[in-house]
């Protein structure tokens, strides 16, 4: 049992919590999310309990909306969590800039 496990059993879910980093989520994420999902969404930022995830196109973004739960499964299994009291929240891609439009004189 590793050191992760045997405080992952004595600590409370809301302090697992505070032991959440980004840097150690970054490192297991291609093996806590599905293959068809780990290359199109990318972990941004941990605030709060809160896992804010960039989606690379739409259709990542809505798949990952309807497959919170399997996600953060994952990533407590990764993480050697008894639970992971953690949020996701699933950010879109950013809108590709639309060309400027030249005025007629």
């Amino acid at each position: 049992m590793s050191l992760r496990e045997a405080l992952g059993e004595v600590l409370s879910p809301r302090l697992q919590g505070r032991l959440l980093e980004l840097p150690r989520i970054r490192e297991v994420w291609d093996r806590a999310l599905p293959e068809r999902l780990a290359g199109r969404l990318h972990p941004e930022a941990l605030e709060r309990g809160i896992l804010t995830i960039r989606a690379s196109d739409q259709r990542a973004a809505r798949e990952a909306g309807r497959s919170r739960k399997a996600l953060r499964e994952g990533l407590r299994r990764a993480l050697h969590l008894p639970s992971a009291n953690l949020r996701l929240r699933i950010r879109n891609p950013a809108p590709a800039a639309s060309p400027a439009r030249g005025r007629r004189s």
